[in-house]
């Protein structure tokens, strides 16, 4: 086992020392719970027979024809420093908490549990025995910790997150964010950069709000080394719109309509 293999994964094991039981858990801080945006059907048992309104059936003229560029086709960074998430690793996780090791349940206070099997978290099985058993126990669990941090990898070195509180919560490059209140507020945190900027961690500098989505964003102002902007990875693409093809389809059609 490498050395470096060997930190992430005892990395992952202090992350998830925070984890929530069934008495409420803080909501994955890549926004991850699943939201029905679908409309309620209609159950009035006299809506089928009801004629429809001749109004309705008239085109209108002065309506515009939907516009076929329309939702716009996304338009990412292409630095050539890169945010590693891809879900099919075998070796080592590239992002943790990750919204893709959910998935529904309704005996869940948070509406959601954690899944990490040989399919969704295949890094699991290839991780020391030390912590094997440990990530194995967070399937019991329906949210990610409220006090625990946020594991971003990438493809270069990243050493310029920020370096207070303040500019935690008033940089525009990197952002945490509580979604739960009436209106969205953001989350103070101390970024811890390691492995030469090859590894970021953020630790939330108070506890995240039970049961309750958050969001992380990094933006085009957050910049690598080079002095570019930070690519996605091809599954943040995919949660996006864009016209890549995830590692995990299924997964990623589910939670797409929350990104």
């Amino acid at each position: 086992m490498h050395t470096a293999t060997l930190r992430t994964t005892a990395l992952l094991a202090a992350l998830t020392l925070s984890a929530c039981g069934d008495s409420g858990g803080g909501a994955d801080p890549d926004t991850t719970a699943e939201v029905d945006a679908s409309p309620a059907p209609n159950t009035d048992p006299d809506a089928a027979t009801e004629a429809p309104d001749a109004a309705t059936q008239t085109p209108d003229a002065t309506v515009a024809a939907p516009d076929a560029n329309f939702p716009p086709t996304p338009a990412f960074c292409t630095g050539a420093v890169a945010h590693r998430w891809d879900p099919a690793s075998t070796t080592e996780p590239d992002f943790f908490p990750d919204g893709l090791l959910t998935r529904p349940d309704d005996a869940s206070p948070t509406g959601q549990r954690l899944e990490l099997t040989p399919t969704s978290a295949p890094w699991v099985e290839t991780s020391p025995t030390l912590v094997r058993d440990s990530l194995r126990s967070l399937n019991a669990l329906s949210g990610f910790g409220v006090m625990g941090g946020v594991l971003l990898r990438f493809t270069g070195p990243v050493t310029g997150a920020p370096a207070t509180a303040e500019e935690s919560v008033t940089g525009a490059g990197w952002q945490l964010w509580d979604l739960g209140g009436d209106t969205p507020a953001r989350v103070p945190f101390e970024a811890k950069v390691l492995e030469g900027g090859l590894t970021v961690v953020l630790w939330p500098l108070r506890p995240l709000r039970l049961a309750t989505q958050h969001a992380l964003v990094l933006t085009r102002d957050a910049h690598a080394d080079d002095g570019d902007c930070i690519a996605p990875a091809p599954t943040t693409r995919a949660l996006l719109g864009g016209a890549d093809v995830p590692a995990d389809p299924e997964r990623v059609s589910r939670l797409a309509p929350v990104y």
